[in-house]
């Protein structure tokens, strides 16, 4: 839970059983001093220095919309699955289609293109192909009370799997 003012935010987790196992997540607000209230997963790879990680809204609630959201979010798994991607000798251009279909298919948002035109930044959001039994996980609650400032608490997930 968190809270500023007179609005509180509070973030319901419970396990659903299943391959691989989900979680179901509702989201609630009570007040209206808030411009957004979001529901954050973070995966962590690496250790230390080296670690890195993806952050992925799992729900946001945005004044002036319902107070409550739900969903549900599992691990994305994927065994000895590989993708091959082959170009034709007639060049990149005419597959950035395709290519941008392959990659979304795979869970990436793609905002133009692919490929870096060294002018435009970013050219795609971080994605996850497949999560690692190494990863770590946390849970960030966060509300946004004005446009520079937020208040969030963060809780571990520990995901064990069913035999």
């Amino acid at each position: 839970m968190v809270a500023q003012g007179s609005t509180t935010a509070l973030a319901e987790i419970n396990a659903l059983n299943g391959n691989p196992p989900k979680i179901q997540v509702s989201l609630t607000s009570k007040g209206n001093e808030y411009e957004k209230i979001k529901l954050i997963l973070d995966r962590a790879v690496g250790k230390g220095s080296l670690q890195d990680s993806i952050q992925q809204e799992l729900a946001v609630l945005t004044n002036g919309e319902d107070a409550y959201k739900e969903s549900t979010w599992a691990p994305v798994t994927r065994d000895n699955t590989e993708v091959l991607w082959i170009f034709s000798s007639d060049g990149i251009m005419s597959h950035r289609g395709p290519l941008k279909d392959v990659l979304e298919a795979l869970g990436a948002k793609v905002n133009r293109s692919v490929f870096a035109d060294n002018l435009g930044g970013n050219e795609m959001e971080d994605f996850i192909i497949a999560d690692d039994p190494e990863m770590l996980y946390q849970l960030g609650l966060a509300l946004e009370y004005d446009s520079k400032n937020e208040i969030t608490d963060w809780a571990g997930l520990e995901l064990v799997k069913q035999n």
